[in-house]
């Protein structure tokens, strides 16, 4: 007996089960575990270091740099200093909303170091919420930071940026950033140490 319309409707749905048991066991793709397979978003890590990767063009640059990165904000755009939280009892995303609508107005003057870099310097913040601006970017921006941060680098301090993409080691690259764009108060051998530590890790992660 042929089945009519109603009837192979019937049979369609009893052996869906059956067909579809192979697809799953043969990793053939379907709705559910194409959104399984779905490649996760990149971390800041990754990105920060795919962005200067290909600006540098060394590794040992890219990574001593970015360990200078790790320790000043743990790649965190918009991370407010610590100790300003507590005396501007705001929190990090506080901060950056009355940043960017103007209910805080006293960002370049207050001395709070904030982003990537925790930018501290008033001319420097400055400038920094200016290239914020010019873009109709978030003063917390990731990508805002990263471009700020290669502007400063390749055309405020030209030397800085030829020496990374020279540097024969991880060290060297931490040192020249430590010493000579970040400039923090500890400035120690310890220092030093740490923060070429915290590049030669990133180092091991994505040169190799």
């Amino acid at each position: 007996m042929i089945p009519t319309a109603p009837n192979l409707k019937r049979v369609f749905l009893s052996l869906f089960p059956a067909l579809l048991l192979p697809a799953l066991l043969l990793g053939f793709p379907t709705a559910g575990n194409a959104a399984k397979k779905r490649a996760p978003e990149p971390t800041n890590e990754e990105i920060v270091w795919n962005y200067l990767a290909e600006r540098i063009g060394n590794p040992y640059g890219v990574a001593g740099l970015m360990g200078n990165l790790y320790a000043e904000s743990g790649f965190i755009p918009n991370n407010l200093q610590s100790s300003y939280e507590r005396k501007l009892k705001m929190t990090d995303a506080e901060y950056t909303e009355a940043v960017d609508s103007g209910a805080y107005d006293n960002f370049v003057r207050d001395a709070a170091g904030y982003g990537l870099a925790q930018w501290t310097f008033w001319s420097r913040k400055e400038a920094l919420l200016s290239f914020a601006r010019e873009r109709n970017a978030s003063i917390g921006d990731l990508s805002m930071q990263l471009d700020y941060l290669w502007y400063e680098l390749s055309v405020k301090y030209p030397p800085l940026a030829k020496g990374l993409q020279n540097a024969a080691s991880v060290r060297e690259a931490s040192d020249l950033i430590l010493l000579k764009y970040e400039r923090p108060a500890n400035q120690s051998e310890e220092a030093q140490i740490r923060r070429a530590g915290f590049g030669e890790r990133i180092y091991q992660k994505y040169a190799n």
